[in-house]
Order: C-alpha cells, then structure tokens, then sequence
C-alpha cells in the first residue's frame, strides 16, 4: 500500500471520528433542548394558573420541603422571568444544535471526497 493511501486512509478516520464526536455532542444537546422545552411547558402551564388566580387567593412556593406564603404578583414575575430565561437558553441550545449539524454535514463531505479517492476506479462503476 502507498504512503498517499496510507495518509488517505488515516485522514478518513479522523474523519469518522469528527463525525462520532459531532453527533454525541447532538445527541447531548438534544436531550437538553427537550428538558428545556418540558420545563417551558410546565412553567406556561403555571403562568397560565396565576392568571386565573383572584388576588385575595393565598399563593404558596415551595422552598426545600417548606411550603411558604408568596403574594401572587410576585410569584407571576418570578414564573415570567423563569420563562424568558429558559427561552432563551432554548434559542442558545437550537444555535449550538444547528451549527453542529452543520461541522457534521461538512464532515460528511469530506468523507465522500476521500472516499472517492480511496475507490479504484474500476468499483466506482459497479
């Protein structure tokens, strides 16, 4: 086997390997992305509860195991700050998602580019 072969072959497996790491950090990402979305839902859910809420109603936060009294507007602002927080750490994970997928479709080019070199011309065909 030729040395050109030999340092083809080793770039390809750098490659693959820039291609696994890319999709395990995805995979991460994704999984962060839905815990996020989950905890978006439910605080939507509790925001949309304190709307409904009179303002003589008694609101209670949980601290630890303890029940506490919190007045209700304070308790809309902390639920609505939570919202705008968690949204945008949402919007930061679906921008590190997508340019992921993009260094993992670059690497997929790469690899059918030294793939083709690997290919004798003859298989190409086939």
């Amino acid at each position: 086997m030729s040395e050109v072969d030999q340092k083809t072959k080793q770039e390809f497996q750098r490659e693959i390997e820039g291609l696994e790491a890319k999709q395990k950090d995805i995979t991460k990402y994704i999984g962060i992305r839905d815990q996020l979305q989950t905890q978006l839902t439910e605080n939507d859910i509790v925001l949309r509860e304190l709307k409904l809420v009179n303002s003589k109603s008694i609101v209670y936060k949980q601290t630890g195991p303890v029940l506490v009294k919190q007045d209700l507007e304070e308790a809309k602002v902390a639920v609505s700050t939570r919202i705008s927080y968690i949204s945008t750490e949402l919007e930061r994970q679906e921008k590190e998602i997508s340019a992921l997928q993009k260094g993992q479709d670059q690497h997929k080019q790469k690899l059918r580019t030294i793939q083709s070199r690997l290919t004798p011309p003859s298989q190409a065909k086939a």
